[in-house]
C-alpha cells in the first residue's frame, strides 16, 4: 500500500479530496521500527502525527509511581500524535512498537505549513480532530463517572 491509500484510510484524513491527499503525501515519510522500539517518550519534545501503515503501536503513560500503564493499543490505518496538531508541547504519553512496524509520519511544521496554506483542508482535518477528541472526551467522563461511583459506593 502507498502513502496516499494510507492516508486516505486515516480517520482524521478520510475528507480529504485526491488533490489535498496528494498534498499531504508529498510531506509524508515512512518510518521502520522493530518489535520493541521507542517511537518517543512522554514528556519529549513533540511534533509528529503518526498513522500505523503496518504492525502495531502501544501508548503508555507514566504513572505517579514511575510505572507505566497502558492507554491503547494503536493498528493499522489508525492514528496517534494529532495532539501536535495544537501545539508543540512535549508529549503526553510514550509510544511503543509492539510488532516490526511501518509507521507514516507528518511532522507538525511541514503539516501546519499545509493547513495555513490550504484553509479548506485544514477546516476537514481540524473537524475530524475535534470529532475524535469530543468521543474521547466522552468516553472519559464516563469513565470518571464510574470510577466515582465506585469510589463513593453510590453505583
Amino acid at each position: 500500500m502507498n502513502n496516499k491509500e494510507i492516508i486516505r484510510k486515516a480517520f482524521i484524513f478520510s475528507r480529504l479530496t485526491d488533490d489535498e491527499v496528494d498534498k499531504l503525501s508529498s510531506i509524508a515519510k515512512a518510518e521502520k521500527y522493530r518489535s520493541g522500539d521507542v517511537i518517543f517518550n512522554e514528556g519529549s519534545e513533540g511534533g509528529n502525527l503518526y498513522i500505523v501503515a503496518e504492525g502495531k503501536v502501544r501508548l503508555l503513560k507514566k504513572l505517579d509511581d514511575n510505572t507505566d500503564t497502558s492507554l491503547a493499543e494503536i493498528d493499522n490505518n489508525e492514528f496517534f500524535g494529532e495532539v501536535s496538531l495544537f501545539d508543540q508541547k512535549p508529549q503526553i504519553v510514550s509510544a511503543i512498537s509492539l510488532t516490526d512496524s511501518v509507521l507514516i509520519s507528518l511532522d507538525y511544521p511541514s503539516l501546519r505549513g499545509l493547513l495555513v496554506l490550504y484553509p479548506e483542508m485544514a477546516k476537514k482535518v481540524y473537524s475530524q480532530v475535534l470529532r475524535l477528541q469530543s468521543n474521547l472526551l466522552r468516553e472519559t467522563n464516563e469513565r470518571i463517572k464510574k470510577f466515582l461511583q465506585k469510589a463513593t459506593g453510590s453505583e
